[in-house]
């Protein structure tokens, strides 16, 4: 990877942090402006993705109305079925069934 040279201008009490920072870490100023960097880029996409999802979803409606309208849509075509054998099996196995 070929690194170009970015001079950034800060205050002295920033670069004055940043060289402490980079005295406790041993690491460069300029690694730590890189990390620092990458930090508020990752951010600013997570931020995006976020937006996205949320528009994506705005029109999702909150309430439960259409899952009990498909279960008592099912539970007339659908037979009943016992499960009660397989959950007992599966607490003797001592396992938690995840709605639990």
């Amino acid at each position: 990877m070929v690194l170009k040279i970015v001079q950034v201008p800060m205050d002295e009490a920033l670069k004055a942090a940043l060289d402490e920072l980079a005295d406790a870490t041993g690491k460069s100023r300029a690694e730590i402006v890189r990390e620092a960097c990458h930090v508020l880029l990752e951010h600013r996409e997570m931020e995006r993705l976020e937006r996205e999802y949320l528009a994506a979803h705005a029109g999702v409606p909150d309430s439960t109305d259409i899952g009990e309208t498909q279960v008592a849509l099912l539970e007339q075509v659908l037979e009943p079925e016992d499960w009660s054998a397989e959950y007992d099996a599966w607490k003797q196995a001592n396992l938690t069934p995840r709605h639990a």
